[in-house]
């Protein structure tokens, strides 16, 4: 158990972590005993347009290569927006904040679920899918399993350009930033 305040008096009340675990294995299950075959898609590697460049510590890209990149429906289909990507990727409790961006997969790493986020991301209990655009919509990047693919992130917070080219991609193709518009998350639509 942990303690947090619990009103503004700066009283002190009991957070029960375990039974948050439990509801969330709860609902694996529950996901497996509905779901008849698990079928992993196969990745075929494909990079993001933007290179890591050493010497200037910078990203290296073009808009129009990210643009052009996008006229595949097969890279929408391996691009998932994130409401809240930690702001360092080695920060695991968020003291840094969070920010919105896009994951673009690149490739998988290895066959199976392995961890509890991959097995959670497979069956559908963390990511919708946005039927205008394609593209898989995650609240946040916790679940996103981390171990199986290489990806590419691209925050708000470290790459303001591509992350406002890449909105206005997803924009003209009718993805929405108003939350009514994006699927909830878990329920299956």
């Amino acid at each position: 158990m942990s303690e947090s305040s619990g009103d503004n008096k700066g009283s002190k009340r009991p957070i029960d972590l375990s039974k948050q675990t439990a509801n969330e294995f709860y609902a694996l299950g529950e996901a497996e005993k509905s779901t008849v075959k698990l079928a992993e898609r196969d990745f075929s590697e494909r990079r993001f347009p933007m290179k890591y460049n050493p010497k200037t510590y910078k990203y290296d890209w073009k808009e129009n290569e990210i643009r052009n990149f996008y006229e595949d429906p097969e890279n929408i289909s391996r691009t998932i927006f994130c409401r809240e990507i930690n702001v360092d990727e080695t920060d695991g409790w968020g003291m840094f904040g969070y920010t919105p961006g896009y994951i673009y997969v690149e490739k998988k790493r290895y066959e199976g679920s392995k961890t509890f986020a991959d097995e959670a991301t497979s069956f559908g209990l963390s990511m919708g899918f946005d039927q205008k655009t394609g593209l898989g919509v995650m609240n946040h990047f916790d679940y996103f399993p981390k171990y199986k693919f290489e990806y590419q992130l691209i925050r708000k917070s470290d790459q303001p350009e591509i992350f406002a080219i890449m909105k206005d991609i997803f924009n003209k193709k009718g993805f929405a930033d108003k939350p009514a518009n994006r699927p909830q998350l878990g329920n299956g639509e």
